[in-house]
């Protein structure tokens, strides 16, 4: 779809965000449009889950245990890197549990879930005292493990979500928002600056300071009227009733015939204005 077609999609009736038939306060928050502030915020998290995610890529295997980590070390029921392989397993049926409960559910929520659960998990893992880490290493293991399950749909849900209403600059925030993924080389080395003060466990503070500014985003969502009336946006005709996903892609095909027709029906076609008469042109 090019420019133009993304544009045709948020036509006055259907998105109460178009600045062109809405005032100034119902489209902006503080003097910023919201759609700005919403792909502002979204880039802004999904940096720090990819900063998060590479992070705990990288020191995973090494907070169960020292490297070598490739053997099964005592008291662990797995060694450390078949620990990280189940992580991987489960970051991938936790997206598609995510992207089932959209069906039932506001993606915002399930946004705001997810970090939350994550924020948590992570707490969990720093202030487990060492004692009982030493003691019961599995239990920090699963705690790991649910801090990748509770993580991984936060890109999915991150990316459409701050998508929505963009029309033509769909194309420029989904570019920086891909962008935002390089920003997640940076993650292991804040933990292995942190390292020189904190050991490695400890260490992870820093990404429970990142999860906690990440969490804005979601409560914003939940909070702002005009933030949802774009991300909840519910496509429905002019007569009050949703129309079928089939219809909804093929929006801006219809609204463009049918403005045609209008068109040929007041006589601008037969004058040679509007589309119709672009067309006998």
């Amino acid at each position: 779809a090019s420019d133009d077609d993304l544009q045709e999609e948020l036509q006055p009736d259907l998105l109460p965000m178009n600045r062109m038939v809405r005032t100034t306060s119902l489209t902006h928050i503080g003097g910023i449009r919201v759609l700005c502030l919403t792909l502002a915020l979204g880039f802004m998290v999904q940096s720090i889950y990819n900063l998060s995610q590479v992070a705990f890529d990288t020191w995973y295997i090494y907070v169960l245990a020292p490297p070598p980590a490739e053997h099964k070390i005592d008291d662990l029921n797995l060694s450390p890197r078949d620990y990280l392989l189940l992580a991987y397993s489960l970051k991938f049926f936790s997206r598609v549990i995510g992207g089932a409960l959209c069906y039932v559910m506001r993606p915002r929520l399930i946004l705001l879930l997810s970090l939350a659960s994550a924020l948590s998990f992570t707490i969990a893992l720093v202030a487990l005292p060492e004692g009982r880490a030493a003691k019961d290493p599995n239990l920090v293991a699963g705690i790991g493990l649910m801090v990748f399950f509770f993580l991984a749909p936060v890109f999915p849900l991150v990316y459409s979500i701050t998508l929505r209403g963009m029309g033509k600059n769909t194309r420029l925030a989904a570019a920086m928002l891909t962008a935002s993924i390089s920003l997640g080389a940076v993650g292991p080395w804040i933990i292995f600056g942190a390292m020189r003060k904190w050991s490695l466990r400890r260490s992870f503070w820093v990404i429970i300071l990142l999860l906690g500014i990440a969490l804005v985003f979601p409560v914003y969502l939940s909070v702002s009227k005009k933030a949802r009336s774009v991300v909840d946006w519910n496509v429905k005709d002019r007569g009050g009733e949703e129309r079928p996903k089939s219809q909804r892609r093929q929006s801006g095909v219809i609204t463009r015939r049918r403005r045609s027709d209008e068109d040929e029906d007041r006589g601008w076609g037969r004058r040679g204005f509007g589309v119709a008469g672009v067309k006998r042109r």
